[in-house]
């Protein structure tokens, strides 16, 4: 019997096997050991460049990873980490419980290794299609709130009221309709009060969201800050230039929407249609026919 169960018992130890090498991979890795030990190393420019650039390369996609859970609203300490986790419990479940399920006789070998297969491969793509996902519906969001904001803005600024102070009342008074944006004015509102300026605070906010409009913003404020102009006027300009550029999106995506439907009128719509309109006539023409003995079996 223990012959008979060996593929099986294989498959669950290349699943425990893979788990602990991700597990490792995930969590093994320590910048700043790694810069002790570069310290240490001998100052030849050759060996330098052997072990310092793998180095500054695994740095850099470590930051990147950092960026697109940011950019996903992960802004958590050990949001890496939870994430590598996720990844690799989510191919450590799948993968024993196909081996479950051929232990068991539900399922054959062969079917188990593809399912194993099929593990990897969501567990590698499937996280990483979420946050894109989760980052567009973001800048989605912010995108169509941003032009409202910005006009409130302009009535406190007109008001008296600084720019601190205007992003403050926004993220007070658009806590209920936009939540997203107003949390985000408040992240800004917070660094502000810990010495930041709100260019710079802007910037980060452009940072976490990889949006063009808030790049701009933050260069048009950082401009103003910088020359003196007024900040009102600016608030004003920008925020009709925003306007326009969403009614033009707005009107891309109803030129788009003639387009996209025609394939389902065509597949859906017109086959039904002609046999509503169409299928008495082939009646009528079929009894035409049948009673005056034309038919095919006459």
């Amino acid at each position: 019997m223990s012959y008979l169960w060996q593929p099986q018992v294989i498959l669950l130890l290349l699943a425990v096997g893979a788990f602990l090498l991700l597990l490792a991979a995930a969590f093994t890795s320590r910048p700043s050991a790694t810069d002790r030990r570069l310290d240490e190393m001998s100052a030849d420019e050759a060996n330098r460049r052997r072990y310092r650039i793998p180095a500054v390369e695994r740095e850099l996609k470590k930051q990147q990873a950092r960026l697109r859970l940011i950019q996903a609203g992960l802004y958590g300490k050990n949001a890496a980490a939870a994430f590598a986790t996720l990844r690799v419990v989510l191919f450590v479940a799948l993968v024993v419980a196909a081996g479950a399920l051929s232990l068991s006789g539900l399922i054959p070998l062969t079917l188990a290794v593809v399912i194993g297969l099929a593990a990897a491969i969501l567990a590698t793509i499937g996280p990483s299609l979420w946050l894109d996902r989760r980052k567009q519906y973001r800048q989605t969001q912010v995108r169509r709130a941003l032009p409202d904001a910005l006009d409130i803005i302009s009535v406190c600024m007109e008001a008296g009221l600084s720019l601190p102070g205007a992003l403050a009342r926004v993220a007070k008074e658009l806590a209920t309709a936009h939540p997203l944006l107003a949390l985000e004015f408040a992240i800004v509102d917070r660094e502000t009060q810990l010495g930041r300026s709100t260019g710079d605070a802007l910037r980060e906010f452009a940072y976490r969201f990889d949006l063009e409009e808030l790049r701009n913003l933050a260069a048009v404020i950082l401009q103003a800050e910088k020359y003196g102009s007024s900040l009102t006027r600016t608030m004003q300009v920008y925020s009709e230039t925003l306007r326009q550029k969403r009614h033009q999106r707005a009107e891309e995506l109803a030129q788009k929407a003639s387009i996209k439907i025609l394939f389902p009128t065509l597949f859906c719509i017109f086959p039904a249609m002609f046999v509503v309109i169409m299928g008495p006539a082939v009646i009528r023409i079929y009894e035409f026919f049948t009673e005056n003995g034309l038919g095919v079996g006459g």
